[in-house]
């Protein structure tokens, strides 16, 4: 469970917010997915089976979502977060712009 929240997210997101959740271990370890899903909100939910088509769909969809959950990779001792995708050019200009 998020501390802090006490099972209810709404402290942070208001209730019937849209929500869409970025691929995240730190997501589903924490119980997020679970919380959304049978919470007061519209989740966009990727971690459901779908289709390929689906997911293009829900992806699509996404985009216009209030809220986007996402977890992060590292967070410099000053305090910026540091979000790597799986390109390594996506490594270069994320490192060389906080460093």
């Amino acid at each position: 469970m998020v501390a802090g929240l006490q099972g209810n997210p709404s402290i942070l997101i208001p209730e019937g917010s849209s929500i869409a959740l970025g691929g995240s271990v730190t997501i589903e370890e924490l119980g997020l997915i679970e919380i959304f899903r049978n919470g007061p909100y519209k989740l966009f939910d990727r971690y459901k089976p779908m289709s390929a088509e689906e997911r293009i769909d829900l992806m699509r969809q996404s985009l216009l979502t209030d809220v986007l959950v996402t977890g992060t990779n590292a967070i410099t001792k000053n305090g910026t977060s540091i979000n790597v995708d799986y390109s390594d050019l996506a490594i270069t200009r994320a490192v060389s712009n906080y460093f």
